[in-house]
């Protein structure tokens, strides 16, 4: 679970899953990583290849959580 403020300072929850946490600790102690370096290394811990299909994924879950203020952005050209 996600508790946070959104832009408007109204308290908010979202039920994330496991992968979601983890890409979200990923990108709190690697500010550096763009998106698509966030989803390349939860693919490595994952055992899994970085395919079309893990980036789509990643980038849905990073987008929405931008959407809803709880990560601010992402580097230019994350996912190009």
């Amino acid at each position: 679970l996600i508790v946070y403020r959104n832009r408007e300072d109204v308290v908010k929850f979202m039920e994330i899953n496991a992968v979601t946490s983890r890409l979200v600790e990923l990108a709190s102690i690697n500010d550096a990583l763009s998106g698509s370096d966030l989803i390349e290394a939860l693919s490595r811990e994952m055992g899994r290849d970085c395919d079309e299909t893990l980036i789509r994924a990643g980038a849905e879950i990073l987008s929405t959580l931008h959407a809803s203020g709880i990560v601010l952005g992402a580097r230019t050209g994350a996912f190009a």
